[in-house]
């Protein structure tokens, strides 16, 4: 007999962010574009990077094509309430068709422009979408693929397929598209958001219309000085995630101006000439930049700079007032340091706002002596992104935040959190059983686990199927030693294992471009033949681990750990597209190594 699922017992652990904004009820995600504004009007709202540089649209533009497309795809037999595949890489072209399906009383069904033909075909079967759009002809291939011959049809953007679905509306009657905004309102079904499936399959997530416009009105309240108008933001992370896509509309309707990068590999430049004056980050992106600095700090003299910086920015972040001393030396830091790494983001990003993983607080502190105040925050698919959020003014490091408005957080005995407010999803398609499991007394369970303080601040302190229970009974959370671990310049990724088993142990993976450094520095090449069998290098990430160790109790301590030959891949299903470990998959492929870690 299964056992039952112990009920919600509150501790004494409560918060309740402050009373939520209003919201008209019969709002949806693009109203924004249809109301009149009385300041604002002819500034651009969108910029999209094309060869002769950055394309300029203002909100008359926007919602001139909006209209067209959302036309040509009533024309082309999208009902209201049918759904709509979408797969393809952020930018300009992938908000547009979001945009324009939702006007149009559709359903969007976002799908990573990286999943593969599997995951595609059960997202496919379980949302039965009207119509499919892909990026680029090789997604609109994998698509077609997946979908198979009792599939419908595949627009491909690359192709030209949005221009000719909106010709194609050219000639269709306007008026049954504004039927259709008129009747939209708070309770039509916006989207469809499946999981990344870091301890499972993924489930389709249904957010509402009144799910996202109450979420963006919260998260502009709470961010008032970040969403400002006249403020700007360059989008890079994935618009299938429910984070960034979230927070575009946020943008929209707070008249920021939201510009899309080429990609990741040209990030650099696009930053350098759009000059946001903040982004939405995941914490491996300023892992990137942070380490990107420190492999420019070579030689002995930038070496010496750096580490100075770092120790400043730790000091920094450990008073309220700093003294003249301590602001002498953020002054020389910043000379020295902190303004590259300004001039790396555009200079002008005043605010990163970072959510889909914990954030190492080590990276928080220094960001934030050179200037740029990283905002964690924390949310899941199911609570349409944020929770709760780190705020200018109310900013503590080593946390997520506060609720937000409307938005109360508490704590199960065993300390898993809960969330409830509007925000908080419709349920999963087709699968009321996980809808049933996933509730209690109308407080959405997580499944991750955490703390609160006197304040209210949330500290997330590790997912709770992810709980390793040794052979002596010892429960532990893996992801802060994880973070810890990381710290270390040559550690990529890190993984704790050691369920059933008598001790913890490590994989762990190295940085490529870090290895390189640091074999360049030693002016040779790997004692043994490969980076991962070199002795320097274990030597190295044994010192990580002790000084990780000390952190933690001897029964959370690990002993052991193996350098893979390779980093974990998301092609392989090791990672989610927000690049979180799935362990079960990991553990998987690397069986062999983690049973060495228990036999000499």
């Amino acid at each position: 007999m299964a056992s039952r699922r112990p009920p919600v017992v509150a501790t004494a652990s409560y918060a309740e962010g402050l009373p939520p904004v209003d919201v008209d009820p019969n709002r949806h995600a693009t109203s924004w574009l249809w109301e009149q504004s009385e300041s604002g009007e002819g500034r651009p709202v969108v910029r999209y990077p094309a060869r002769e540089g950055w394309v300029a649209l203002d909100k008359a533009e926007v919602a001139s094509r909006v209209s067209g497309l959302a036309s040509g795809l009533i024309a082309a037999g999208m009902a209201a309430g049918d759904r709509v595949a979408l797969m393809g890489a952020t930018g300009w072209e992938w908000a547009l068709a979001d945009l324009a399906i939702l006007a149009a009383a559709g359903v969007t069904v976002p799908i990573y422009d990286s999943s593969p033909v599997p995951q595609c075909a059960r997202i496919l079967a379980d949302s039965s979408p009207r119509l499919a759009i892909g990026g680029s002809p090789r997604q609109a291939a994998r698509l077609r693929e997946a979908w198979g011959d009792e599939g419908g049809p595949v627009v491909c953007i690359d192709a030209g397929g949005l221009d000719e679905l909106a010709e194609g509306g050219r000639e269709h009657d306007r008026d049954e598209l504004h039927r259709r905004l008129t009747y939209l309102d708070g309770n039509s079904l916006a989207t469809i958001v499946y999981t990344s499936g870091t301890t499972g399959a993924p489930k389709g997530c249904r957010i509402t219309h009144a799910n996202i416009v109450w979420t963006s009105t919260q998260a502009r309240a709470r961010l008032a000085e970040v969403v400002a108008p006249g403020s700007s933001t360059l989008l890079f992370l994935p618009l299938a995630h429910i984070f960034a896509r979230v927070i575009q509309l946020t943008c929209f309707d707070a008249g920021v101006e939201v510009g899309y990068a080429r990609s990741l590999s040209h990030l650099r430049d696009d930053l350098a000439t759009f000059r946001p004056t903040f982004v939405l980050v995941v914490p491996e992106v300023l892992q990137r930049v942070f380490d990107r600095a420190r492999r420019h700090a070579r030689g002995p003299v930038r070496a010496l700079a750096f580490a100075f910086a770092e120790r400043t920015g730790e000091d920094w972040a450990a008073v309220e007032h700093p003294g003249v001393r301590l602001r002498s030396r953020r002054a020389l830091a910043g000379a020295l340091v902190y303004s590259r790494l300004r001039a790396g983001l555009g200079g002008r990003v005043r605010f990163c706002v970072s959510g889909g993983a914990s954030l190492p607080p080590r990276l928080a502190r220094f960001f934030q002596a050179a200037g740029v105040t990283v905002l964690e925050g924390y949310g899941l698919t199911e609570t349409t992104a944020p929770a709760t959020v780190n705020a200018p003014g109310a900013c503590r490091l080593g946390t997520v935040g506060q609720p937000l408005p409307g938005v109360a957080v508490r704590l199960t005995a065993d300390g898993e959190v809960l969330v409830r407010g509007g925000n908080v999803f419709a349920g999963y398609h087709r699968d009321q059983e996980a809808t049933a499991a996933a509730f209690e007394d109308g407080w959405f369970r997580t499944g991750d686990l955490g703390r609160l303080d006197g304040e209210g601040f949330l500290t997330i302190t590790g997912r709770k199927k992810e709980v390793i229970v040794t052979a002596t009974g010892k429960m532990v959370a893996p992801a802060p030693f994880e973070d810890s671990l990381r710290a270390h310049p040559l550690v990529a990724e890190a993984m704790v294992v050691g369920d059933g088993r008598p001790y913890l142990g490590a994989l762990v993976t190295l940085d490529e471009e870090e290895v390189e450094s640091y074999f360049r520095a030693q002016g040779g090449v790997p004692t043994d033949g490969a980076p991962a069998r070199d002795e320097g290098i274990r030597s190295e990430i044994g010192r990580a681990l002790e000084r990780a160790n000390e952190d933690v109790s001897p029964a959370e301590s690990v002993r052991r750990f193996v350098i893979l030959d390779r980093r974990f891949s998301e092609d392989l299903g090791e990672l989610t597209p927000s690049l979180k470990l799935r362990r079960s998959e990991i553990a998987e492929h690397f069986r062999d190594d983690i049973e060495s870690l228990y036999h000499r």
